[in-house]
């Protein structure tokens, strides 16, 4: 069976792992499926098939991207430490949660403007969160 497996794949261009599965498993009257000829071919070390290789080519027209769209204003700064809520809370803005864990909503956020793009917080909170680790003697 793993000969018949070789040779089919060797024959890449004309089979699909589908096919072979089918055809593997009428001459051995054995049920394979596609995903069990893919995992049994990388075990042997077949070399990779082209993903590109069967897959039908569409006959419509792609959709044209509109260019011409309007390109919306910059969302004006908020003051800090106004206290924002979670749906107003957007990309630069410091998620430090204000008040206490035991508040009812809306809970509240910093929402002043944070120190780095990847950085959560703003200057102020992020040195309350983020502490160098303290020399331990032994």
């Amino acid at each position: 069976m793993i000969k018949r497996l070789q040779e089919l794949h060797a024959d890449s261009a004309e089979y699909t792992c589908k096919t072979i599965a089918e055809m593997i498993s009428k001459e051995f009257d054995v049920p394979l499926t596609r995903n069990s000829i893919i995992g049994k071919s990388r075990r042997l070390s077949l070399p990779a098939r082209d993903p590109q290789m069967h897959r039908p080519q569409s006959t419509k027209p792609r959709k044209q991207a509109r260019v011409d769209a309007p390109i919306p204003p910059p969302v004006p700064r908020r003051a800090p430490n106004a206290g924002l809520t979670l749906i107003q809370l957007r990309d630069g803005d410091c998620k430090w949660a204000l008040g206490e864990v035991q508040d009812y909503p809306p809970f509240l956020f910093c929402g002043a403007e944070s120190v780095d793009v990847g950085m959560p917080y703003c200057r102020e909170h992020s040195r309350m969160a983020y502490q160098a680790p303290r020399k331990t003697w032994s």
